[in-house]
Order: structure tokens, then C-alpha cells, then sequence
């Protein structure tokens, strides 16, 4: 990245000359999670490569193979030999690797396993971006383009059998226009295609593992057991194989249900009723996570009102999930969905060391703040202040014409005055 020029603003540093530099950090640690285990990583790896730094990657051991591909793209891209290794392995190798020798980790995954890294890393102080679990909130208002939402709202839950952490979770849509939206989806998952990944006409696969579809299952349960409605799908398909799920739409849930709380990663959309845009707001940001969220309005005054109420990383309006495959746009989140940001520029300072360089410009000795200190050294910096901070704009004046007087009196010898 290029050097910053610094505009010192004080009276007191107008000798003075800065900039900020950016330089590598050395060795990044990059551990991918196997939801996008090709687009998350590669991002982050081309990331740290330009800023110069050289990187470990460690694949998901559920997508091993895809991690070692990579490393072949890098290097027939021309990247020198050495600058990206591959190191797969299960989460005792991820162990490892943070507790090696490196000097920043780039962790994408699970909450728990962030937090984990955290607790690893706090004695030396190592840095990390971490881009953790979502419980991503849509807030479908009552002005809102039903069709649009609708078709949104299926692919933002369903797109990768909901394995993103950005995936819509939970949908709040105001009571007035509810019956419309609710058979609108349902309409629209009766006709997605459940089959092989492999099959071009495929919109939905299965999970990645088998755990992971226990995990979906037991929010499921947990939700009937406490009151909600399965409107579409809820169980296993016949006759497949692999971990499949039919995608399934709930209704009557509230935040009491885990699949309100936490994060679920299937194919799950769980839509509740709200009486006010107030309401969708305060429900919308009652989660401990914080990733990205989206607003349907045709009312684009009131789209930016909620947009900045929203606890998130990223807020998109009539759309949704497209931020994370644009890289000029910052991503990441806040609460437990993360620390610091991936893509953009402020990605790229996220695996550079910020350096503050500066320098006098003059023959200037000593500074006004250096020893010894005495009435006449305390008067000046009280001018000083003055001069800058007056309440009033005469006082700034009077204060800067004897603050200048009094500079004279003290450094006019170091310059022959």
C-alpha cells in the first residue's frame, strides 16, 4: 500500500513532517472453514501475499483437497515458491499452527473455536482477524416488493444448503403483509431441486457432514417443541444418500428457540411475525451475533434509518449475501460474529503493520515541551492552548499575536532572531 502523507494540524507541529506506512507482517496463519472452502481463502491468501507477506494455510479437513488445488493456483499465477504453504490436518493441527511462530492468524469458522484461538493467543498478545458465525436477520417492512423479498429471503436461506455464515436466519416480517410473504415461500421451496451437487439443475445439496445435520435437526426439535410450525420440509429425503435435509420453513418461532439464537448452518428459514419496523429493529438486534443483515422497503429514507440501527458488520438494502463476493467492500462483523475486517483496504491493513514515521523540517534544538520547565515556558504553552482553543475568535487572535512574541523570546537565538 502506498505511504500517507500527514497533515500535522497543531501550532506546535507545523515543522514537523509524517507519514504512515504499511509494511508486512512477516508469516500470516490462515484457517478456512468448510463452507466456501474456495472463496473465503482465497481472498484472504491473495490478501496477505500483496501486502507481502508469506502464508500457512490450513484447510478444513473436510475439504482438504480443494486447500492443496489452491496452492497450485498460486503457483501458476507466478507466486515465488515458498510464500504459500499448505498444511492440512484436523483442529490439532490448527492447534498447532496457532501456537506456532507466526505473527498474525486469519481464523474464519465457528464462535466457539474464535474464542478458542483467542484464549490461545492472549499471553503473547498475537494478532487476529476473526470472521465468526452469524444468526443473519431479514426485515421484510410493509411497503416492501413481496416478490422480490420472497425470492430473496429462499435464496439467501438456501444457497449452499445454508452453510454460510451469512445466510438468512431469521426473517421478521410486519404483520400486514405476513400471509402474502409466508405463501410466497413456500411456493418458491416447493420448487427447488434437492439433488447431486454435480447435477447443473441442483439449487440445493447436502450438508457437509453428518454432524451437521445433527445440528440442524436438533434446532428443529427444539423449535416444535416449543410451539413452531413446520410449513414445508422438516425431515430427511427418501431415497438419497448423503447428508440431505429438505429445506424447511418455520413459522409461530420466537427467541426462546435455538433456531432464533443459534447459529444453525442448514437449510432453514424461520419467519416471525412483528407488529412495527420498531419491533423488527429491537428483535433484529436482540442476538449476540452481529455479521450482516438486509432491509426490504421501496421507502429509501426509512431503509437508511433502519440501516444505521442495525448491529451488524454490513446492512444491504433489497438485496443480500453479494457483499462477501465484492471485494471492495470491507467484510466482517461485530458482537460474536468477529474482530477486524477481510477484503477492501481495511483488509489489507489487517496484515500490515500501520507505521507512523516523522521528522523536523528546520534547525529547530529543543521543543517547548522538553526540560526545563519554568513561568515563562507555562505561559507559552497556555498561549498555545489559547490560541487554538479560545472560546472566542478574538481571544485565538490575541492569544496567537503574544504567543508569538513569546517565541520569539525563547527560540529566537536557535535560529538567529
Amino acid at each position: 500500500m502506498a505511504d500517507e502523507k500527514i497533515e500535522y494540524q497543531s501550532r506546535l507541529l507545523l515543522n514537523k513532517r509524517g507519514y504512515t506506512t504499511y509494511e508486512p507482517l512477516g508469516v500470516i496463519g490462515i484457517i478456512s472453514p468448510f463452507s466456501y472452502p474456495l472463496a473465503i481463502p482465497v481472498t484472504q491468501i491473495a490478501t496477505a501475499l500483496i501486502a507481502g507477506n508469506t502464508v500457512i494455510f490450513k484447510p478444513s479437513e473436510l475439504t482438504p483437497f480443494i486447500g492443496l488445488k489452491i496452492a497450485e493456483f498460486f503457483s501458476k499465477a507466478g507466486f515465488p515458491e515458498g510464500c504459500l504453504s499448505v498444511l492440512p490436518g484436523d483442529k490439532i493441527t490448527g492447534q498447532l499452527l496457532v501456537a506456532s511462530d507466526i505473527d498474525k492468524i486469519l481464523f474464519t469458522g465457528r464462535t466457539r473455536t474464535g474464542k478458542s484461538i483467542l484464549r490461545a493467543v492472549a499471553d503473547r498478545v498475537l494478532p487476529v482477524t476473526l470472521e465468526l458465525g452469524g444468526k443473519d436477520p431479514m426485515l421484510v417492512l410493509g411497503d416492501a416488493n413481496i416478490e422480490r423479498a420472497v425470492k430473496g429471503a429462499v435464496y439467501g436461506a438456501f444457497i449452499n444448503a445454508g452453510q454460510s455464515c451469512c445466510a438468512v436466519e431469521r426473517v421478521y416480517v410486519t404483520r400486514d403483509i405476513v400471509e402474502s410473504f409466508i405463501n410466497g415461500v413456500v411456493e418458491e421451496v416447493e420448487n427447488l431441486t434437492l439433488d447431486d451437487p454435480m447435477n447443473p439443475k441442483t439449487e440445493i445439496g447436502p450438508l457437509a457432514s453428518e454432524k451437521q445435520r445433527d445440528n440442524v435437526e436438533s434446532h428443529i426439535a427444539d423449535a416444535i417443541e416449543k410451539g413452531a410450525k413446520i410449513l414445508i420440509g422438516g425431515a430427511r429425503p427418501e431415497g438419497t444418500s448423503g447428508y440431505f435435509y429438505l429445506p424447511t420453513a418455520l413459522t409461530e418461532v420466537d427467541h426462546s428457540m435455538r433456531i432464533m439464537r443459534d447459529e444453525t448452518l442448514g437449510p432453514v428459514i424461520s419467519i416471525m411475525v412483528v407488529g412495527s419496523v420498531d419491533e423488527a429493529i429491537q428483535l433484529a438486534n436482540d442476538s449476540r451475533y452481529g455479521l450482516s443483515a438486509s432491509v426490504w422497503t421501496m421507502d429509501v429514507n426509512l431503509a437508511m434509518d433502519v440501516a444505521h440501527q442495525m448491529e451488524t458488520g454490513t446492512v444491504t438494502v433489497n438485496d443480500l449475501i453479494f457483499t462477501f463476493g465484492a471485494v471492495e467492500c470491507a467484510w466482517g462483523g461485530t458482537k460474536e460474529s468477529g474482530i477486524g475486517r477481510v477484503q477492501a483496504v481495511q483488509g489489507l491493513r489487517e496484515v500490515c503493520n500501520v507505521k507512523h514515521i516523522s521528522f523536523d523540517k528546520g534547525k529547530r534544538v529543543s521543543k517547548i515541551w522538553w526540560y526545563p520547565y519554568n513561568e515563562e515556558y507555562q505561559e507559552f504553552m497556555r498561549l498555545a492552548i489559547m490560541s487554538e482553543h479560545g472560546q472566542k475568535l478574538r481571544t485565538r487572535f490575541r492569544s496567537g499575536s503574544e504567543l508569538l512574541t513569546h517565541w520569539r523570546r525563547i527560540f529566537g537565538k536557535q535560529f538567529g532572531l
